[in-house]
């Protein structure tokens, strides 16, 4: 909740409105700002029955925290940069890459998501992953690499991802003629028509 008042607005918020960004339900974030308040990291601010928070940028462990966030933010961008550096760089670009979801644990790996033809796929997921050892030390992290075809997306969901190259396909599902499930080789000929 803090790094979201830190990093996403500039200015007092609601308590819905930080819930919101925060992925919290409305009492979880009353019940946290409240703790922040306690702790003077954040003020209520205005009157009336509508309360907004802010935070204190006169504390100076909340500048601490501030530089902290900020340093965070920069590192994910340089982070992101370097990762499309070296897919831009591959010999057979892809159609699409993606991060899935951020790792939620420290120590889980990053997953990144690659769209390209079947005859491509393995090459330039290979590629990758060779060019991706260094950006894994630099940021002492460990970077998965997930390699699908056009036939193949269907099968995963592609809700809240991070697009770092190219257009993501479309997920709907066609409609089902045969009750038989599809080979991948006829999900091929299928999108080749």
């Amino acid at each position: 909740l803090l790094r979201v008042m830190a990093n996403q607005v500039d200015g007092p918020l609601a308590v819905s409105d930080a819930a919101k960004r925060a992925g919290l339900t409305v009492p979880g974030a009353h019940k946290a700002l409240g703790r922040l308040i306690r702790a003077g990291f954040i003020s209520r601010v205005g009157g009336g029955r509508k309360h907004l928070y802010e935070i204190q940028l006169s504390d100076r462990l909340m500048q601490i925290v501030l530089t902290l966030f900020q340093a965070e933010k920069d590192r994910h961008e340089q982070l992101i940069s370097m990762i499309k550096t070296e897919i831009n760089s591959l010999k057979q670009h892809p159609y699409a890459a993606w991060i899935h979801a951020p790792p939620k644990e420290i120590g889980e790996p990053l997953t990144l998501g690659l769209l390209h033809e079947t005859r491509h796929l393995a090459n330039c997921v290979q590629q990758l992953r060779a060019r991706l050892n260094v950006v894994e030390n630099d940021f002492d992290l460990t970077i998965e690499i997930e390699g699908h075809t056009k036939a193949d997306i269907f099968d995963h969901t592609l809700d809240e991802v991070t697009v770092l190259y190219g257009v993501l396909p479309s997920t709907n599902r066609p409609a089902r003629r045969h009750t038989t499930p599809m080979t991948h080789q006829e999900k091929n000929k299928r999108l080749e028509a």
